[in-house]
């Protein structure tokens, strides 16, 4: 949106009207450079924009950001509950798999970062185990403190593994889970396995998490980005399945100010709702929905803790306490 400059002087204005509840992130551009306000401090890096404010391409942008005074984060107490309580560990490792050029013998290595929570070294249990399938949720979501601050508090105990690596399609299901169970002590049943996805990642969440349901029964999504042909993958993967033959635990949520681009065709409101819809129609019933709010980790990192706690509660099965605040319905 241009601004306007008000003529004999150096300001430049713009206007618009917003509801009370909304967070945004913004930029200014000073001739055509990305410049963040410089009236305050509050910014955020954007994982999902790069500085041309089309896809983020490995360079990354710092972005200002604003809430209006309704914003339900302002009083959202998610980042309480970890006081002089011990953390997880988290520790690096990497996977090999074979590379997706046809024919070659070589591999790669994934790095993965898991998380594994206290007395995990000193017991014989096996855990809940869950996936995260996008590279800057640990760092830029805050994932490891919230897991400390939230684990053992309302949500069960639990190993999380980030993959930070890209890796062929199929190696997820055939290379990596296979080698985090002979490694770690994950639990077996699906009940208790579960993949995460945010945004473009959560296309992967998806897919995986029907095309082997047999071995996970629990997804979240945070924004779910599709254009025609990923959202063509999530419809093959769950097929013919629904709710009364493939039980899930699932936690679905997309912001009522989402990413939407009209010029390039492009709203990920309009695909998260899409998804949602079809759930709902073959009887899955998600915890979650559009919640007051954006998109990116500036968004997504409001609630991982809600998240955490709805996909594996330490008691009760239902919407964990907070969300309604959140829900635009």
């Amino acid at each position: 949106e241009p601004m306007s400059q008000l003529e004999g002087t150096d300001l430049w204005w713009w206007q618009t009207e917003l509801d009370p509840r909304v967070r945004m992130s913004y930029l200014y551009y000073v001739d055509y450079e990305p410049t963040t306000d410089p009236g305050h401090s509050r910014t955020v890096t954007s994982t999902v924009l790069g500085p041309d404010m089309n896809w983020q391409r490995a360079e990354s942008m710092e972005m200002s950001w604003f809430a209006g005074p309704e914003w339900p984060g302002w009083r959202s107490g998610e980042q309480d509950g970890g006081e002089g309580r011990e953390g997880g560990r988290l520790e690096a490792i990497e996977v090999e798999v074979p590379r997706p050029e046809e024919g070659s013998q070589d591999t790669l290595s994934v790095p993965l970062q898991v998380w594994l929570p206290p007395g995990y070294d000193d017991s014989e249990r096996r855990y809940p185990v869950l996936f995260v399938h996008h590279a800057e949720a640990r760092e830029a979501g805050g994932w490891v403190g919230t897991l400390d601050r939230a684990v053992g508090v309302g949500v069960e105990p639990l190993i999380v593994f980030f993959i930070e690596g890209r890796a062929p399609r199929s190696a997820f299901l055939d290379q990596i889970v296979p080698a985090i169970d002979e490694r770690y002590r994950t639990a077996g049943e699906r009940e208790r396995r579960g993949n995460v996805g945010m945004a473009w990642q959560s296309i992967g969440a998806v897919v995986n998490t029907f095309q082997a349901s047999d071995r996970f029964g629990v997804l979240g999504v945070q924004s779910f980005y599709a254009l025609d042909e990923p959202m063509s993958f999530a419809i093959e993967a769950i097929g013919e399945k629904t709710a009364a033959d493939t039980p899930m635990r699932i936690y679905y949520e997309w912001g009522e100010w989402d990413l939407v681009s009209p010029h390039e065709q492009m709203n990920m409101r309009q695909s998260s709702l899409e998804l949602y819809e079809l759930l709902l129609e073959r009887g899955w019933r998600p915890i979650g929905g559009e919640v007051w709010d954006s998109t990116d980790f500036a968004s997504w990192r409001n609630r991982t803790r809600l998240l955490l706690e709805a996909l594996f509660p330490v008691d009760g099965e239902g919407p964990p306490e907070g969300l309604d605040r959140w829900l635009t319905s």
